[in-house]
């Protein structure tokens, strides 16, 4: 019995020093003006983190990325707020579609229907 209690202190330390230990981030905002501004947390400069940095970069623009993100979103949304998961869907559809177009790209590297 004192091991099951032992266990979940060390559980909640290792949490707590997870949320402790300096990250590396990239936050996007868009205010009011549609105005996309892009944030840059390194925790220092030193060869470590400008590697996570670029992984981290990497994987921003990657096609899997932007599926976790619009799936976590739907997840979210889906629960409470069906219109406005709707709108979200349509909305992030026309922009993918509008930015192939761009591209010259014929087919999309994420189908619309792959996100319903």
């Amino acid at each position: 019995m004192f091991n099951k209690i032992k266990q979940l202190f060390s559980r909640k330390k290792k949490e707590i020093e997870l949320e402790n230990e300096e990250l590396v981030n990239i936050v996007y905002t868009v205010g009011k003006d549609n105005v996309v501004r892009v944030n840059v947390n390194l925790p220092e400069y030193s060869s470590e983190y400008i590697e996570d940095l670029a992984v981290l970069i990497n994987s921003v623009h990657s096609p899997s990325c932007l599926m976790t993100t619009v799936e976590m979103v739907k997840q979210s949304l889906a629960q409470e707020e069906q219109d406005l998961l709707l709108e979200f869907l349509l909305k992030i559809s026309s922009l993918m579609e509008l930015h192939n177009k761009e591209l010259g790209n014929n087919e999309p590297c994420v189908q619309p229907s792959d996100m319903i």
